[in-house]
């Protein structure tokens, strides 16, 4: 698979301004920039730093293996996990990624349950 040089762009400005991970990031995880900007890393990172901002992740969160799982796995230890949580802080009128979890069949029949 060939990487564009507009992707690599896109993906390091994002990495180095955007979220602040800096060139670190994809020095020691090259593989990052074969996942979608759009579709993965940046939903995904939005998810992250919601729960860190209101202190519900704890210790170290490695973004790496947080991209790499499976969406399920994911939708299950980020979102699923958290839901209430997410409903008690009344975050789902500002939480980024509703539209997100809205179009993961998974997140719909779970979120709820």
């Amino acid at each position: 698979m060939t990487l564009s040089k507009d992707k690599i762009v896109r993906m390091m400005d994002f990495f180095v301004k955007e979220s602040g991970l800096g060139l670190s990031i994809v020095s020691g995880y090259p593989k990052l920039l074969l996942l979608s900007l759009e579709k993965t890393i940046i939903p995904r990172y939005s998810v992250i730093i919601v729960l860190m901002s209101r202190e519900l992740l704890n210790g170290d969160v490695n973004f790496y293996t947080i991209c790499h799982l499976k969406e399920e796995k994911f939708l299950e230890k980020y979102v699923i996990k958290y839901q209430l949580e997410i409903l008690r802080c009344n975050l789902f009128n500002n939480f980024p990624l509703l539209t997100y979890w809205s179009k993961k069949d998974l997140a719909k029949n779970k979120l709820m349950d």
